[in-house]
């Protein structure tokens, strides 16, 4: 078990959910040359392509012992962190434009609550991260909490999973990121990281966010957001 690596692999799935999810509506066009999206998309895959990336050199970095390496490339992290932060907004309120503009607007403003509150999350556990980074053992486990918040889009997006999708399934594509350090630390060291078990609790409660998208409230403060009043 010394040779495993956890992180790593758990940073691998997050990249294959991320490739299956957005291969036919981006990565499969891409390579087929049909795609037609605004630049700014390109630049968001790019961002967060290359944070996840960067997670995966992390943690490889800490498991050959290179972690003053590590410290000073998590100055770019969180630079890195902020921008998909900044791009992941612009985004979404770019799409809900779209979609308002297309007479879809009872589709987009309870659409708009989702990734925004996806982007809030990920917000939260990657501050907490930068707050706890020189406690290694909660500070990774953020990170992939931060990550994995941001990955209901991909997943949402996979067909394959049955229409409509299992919240059950859902989640447990979702969670394995999570999951699978998750019981790594409790055969090797034999207790439940309080972080994994807070963060998983937090993202499950999150799933109330979809009936408020169609309540009365947000709807009003998506209209006074997006001018759609």
């Amino acid at each position: 078990m010394k040779s495993f690596r956890p992180y790593q692999l758990a940073t691998i799935l997050i990249a294959s959910i991320v490739i299956v999810g957005f291969w036919p509506s981006y990565y499969g066009l891409v390579f087929s040359g049909n795609l037609d999206v605004a630049p700014l998309v390109h630049i968001h895959n790019a961002v967060f392509m290359g944070w996840i990336v960067l997670l995966f050199l992390q943690a490889t970095l800490v498991s050959i012992g290179r972690t003053s390496t590590h410290r000073k490339t998590g100055v770019f992290g969180i630079i890195l962190g902020t921008t998909l932060l900044v791009v992941g907004v612009m985004v979404v309120l770019k799409r809900v434009a779209i979609g308002i503009a297309d007479g879809h607007v009872e589709k987009a403003l309870p659409f708009m609550l989702i990734p925004l509150t996806d982007l809030l999350l990920f917000t939260g556990f990657f501050v907490t991260a930068v707050i706890f980074r020189t406690k290694p053992s909660t500070h990774k486990r953020l990170m992939i909490l931060a990550t994995v918040a941001l990955l209901g889009a991909p997943i949402s997006r996979m067909g394959f999973l049955g229409e409509p999708q299992s919240p059950a399934l859902f989640m447990l594509v979702w969670f394995s990121p999570i999951l699978l350090p998750l019981i790594v630390d409790v055969v090797q060291k034999r207790k439940t990281p309080w972080v994994y078990v807070t963060g998983l609790l937090i993202l499950v409660l999150s799933g109330v966010r979809i009936p408020i998208s169609h309540s009365e409230a947000w709807l009003s403060v998506a209209r006074l957001i997006t001018g759609s009043a």
